[in-house]
């Protein structure tokens, strides 16, 4: 065993010792993963690849860091210690695609820092500390789709700022801290089908939006602002699909309104302040298929409320204050699969709520439920698949309705006994028998009724055959773990051997520079990230080659 490991190490040494330039076709990458904890700049890279992720402290992008690699496609920084990006950096990438500048120290950018990557589609700058964004910032970026600049401090963005991006049709600005947004900022951005500006400080929502030149957009999603109002829309969104305004002040909600939304299936109006809504107010939206209005201060669902909603499989209502509902609340909700009722004041059901719960996934969690007799013959009548806890009467409090005992809630209907007839005379009532105890029948002995002793003068036992007993199946065997050793050790064994080799040779290449990692030009770098806190937690350990570089922080060309 000790020979093949040694074997191996010493292969592994050579083949690393022996590793060709990049033009050499054995050890061409289509993309290289770089990791160094001693890195001010980007070093020089081969001249093969069309993809670099950087990890690391890469502090400064250099003017022309990129120069004599035109066929770059797709740059990365994630979680490096990027401080500058300067001037002229990305020049001469004319192939780019895809680049992202993410989880790093940056304050600013250039102005201009992108006007030669007219191939660019993809641009992510989140999870840095980006202030504003300038007028001149995303000049030339005429093919851009994909636009990321969640996660920063961006308190202000320049009238004009997105002018220039024509083809736009992703956007993000969630979580930032815009307070508004300059008059006509979106308004050339007639491509753009998603707009996303949750967790700011908005207290409106920009009258651009509503304009008629967004008639793209598929989804609007501004939840976790300051929005007390919701503005009626200029033109109809023909194609708006999913509108989210959670976490906001919204008090109420205007018939109006959802009326410029027909082909609307995702409403989002979670944990707001509204109250009760108008008779009607969701009428006109026939395709929507989700609404949730959850944690809000609904005390009544006024007739009509779901009216026109013939398309609704998800309804949530949960914490709020209803307090009663009415067999008619859900009778247009002919799709519904899903209910939740879960925290509200909700006391007891009628019989035809049964029916109609019967047939959804229905939540009654957390409600004060008198319990009672008629809520108990509904939920005996079959199975269903909500649970309904009991609050009222005190002696069922917190119990299942389903699992008491019926007794419990339903009074009997067997009539109280009545007052017993007075005895007669005992002397004229009794026959004249000689003894009395003759006209009674007789009982039994109650020593009879024992059983009797092994020494009693009783007759002998029953002699019964007993029953023949069935033979037990046998047990199964222990498992045998000389067996199982003898089968994994020669498996086992030379793949830990061979793991040891790598993480020596691995030590090995460390000590001489960098490491640097072979990448799938496919394979897009799995990030795992602290949404609430806007912080990299940690990025996917790609597949390793061993291509030691020349000098300490660089890479052979």
């Amino acid at each position: 065993m000790f020979l093949v490991v040694m074997k191996i190490w010493i292969l592994t040494l050579s083949q690393v010792q022996s590793s060709q330039p990049c033009g050499h076709p054995t050890s061409c990458s289509s993309g290289i993963h770089i990791q160094n904890d001693t890195l001010t700049s980007v070093p020089s890279l081969p001249h093969c690849i069309t993809r670099v992720l950087f990890l690391g402290t890469v502090e400064t992008i250099q003017e022309k860091a990129f120069e004599g690699h035109p066929q770059l496609e797709r740059v990365e920084f994630i979680g490096t210690s990027t401080t500058t990006v300067q001037p002229a950096a990305f020049e001469g990438l004319a192939d780019l695609k895809v680049l992202e500048i993410s989880g790093t120290e940056l304050e600013s950018l250039p102005d201009g820092i992108f006007h030669n990557l007219d191939q660019l589609v993809t641009l992510h700058l989140t999870d840095n500390k980006i202030r504003s964004v300038e007028t001149k910032l995303f000049s030339g970026l005429g093919k851009l789709r994909d636009l990321q600049l969640k996660c920063n401090s961006i308190d202000s963005i320049s009238s004009g700022a997105l002018d220039g991006l024509k083809q736009l049709e992703m956007l993000d600005l969630s979580r930032n801290n815009l307070k508004a947004f300059p008059s006509q900022l979106f308004s050339h951005l007639a491509n753009l089908q998603l707009l996303r500006a949750s967790k700011n400080q908005l207290d409106r929502i920009p009258q651009d939006i509503w304009s008629g030149h967004l008639t793209n957009l598929e989804e609007i999603d501004i939840r976790g602002n300051n929005i007390r109002h919701l503005q009626t829309p200029k033109e109809s969104h023909e194609k708006l699909q999913r509108l989210f305004l959670g976490n906001n002040l919204l008090n109420e909600l205007h018939k109006e309104v959802h009326t410029y939304f027909p082909a609307l299936k995702i409403l989002d109006l979670q944990k707001n302040n509204i109250s009760s809504f108008p008779q009607g107010v969701f009428s006109k939206l026939t395709q929507l298929e989700l609404l949730d209005i959850s944690n809000n201060q609904i005390e009544d669902l006024t007739q009509g409320s779901f009216e026109g909603l013939g398309k609704l499989m998800e309804l949530n209502l949960e914490g709020n204050l209803i307090h009663f509902l009415q067999d008619e609340d859900f009778k247009h909700l002919q799709a519904l699969r899903s209910l939740n009722l879960s925290k509200n004041k909700l006391k007891s059901l009628t019989g035809m709520l049964f029916e109609v719960f019967g047939k959804l996934q229905v939540s009654l969690d957390d409600n004060p439920w008198q319990c009672d007799c008629e809520m108990k013959k509904h939920i005996n009548s079959r199975n269903y698949s909500f649970i309904i806890m009991c609050t009222y009467p005190e002696k069922v409090n917190n119990q299942s309705l389903s699992s008491l005992d019926k007794s419990l809630l339903c009074p009997t209907n067997t009539p109280a006994p009545s007052s017993a007839p007075s005895l007669p005379d005992s002397s004229s009532s009794r026959p004249s028998s000689p003894d009395s105890s003759s006209s009674r029948p007789s009982s039994p002995d109650s020593s009879s009724l024992r059983p009797s002793s092994p020494d009693s003068s009783s007759p002998p036992p029953c002699t019964c055959t007993k029953p023949t007993k069935e033979p037990k199946a046998p047990e199964a065997e222990g498992l045998n773990w000389s067996k199982v050793s003898r089968i994994l050790v020669p498996v086992v064994a030379p793949l830990l051997a061979l793991l040891f080799v790598f993480a020596l040779a691995r030590l090995y290449t460390r000590s001489r520079g960098y490491t640097v990692r072979s990448v799938d030009p496919a394979l897009k770098p799995i990030k795992l990230v602290d949404e609430e806190n806007c912080k990299l937690l940690y990025v996917h350990d790609l597949p390793e080659t061993f291509l030691p570089p020349e000098q300490p922080g660089s890479v052979s060309s």
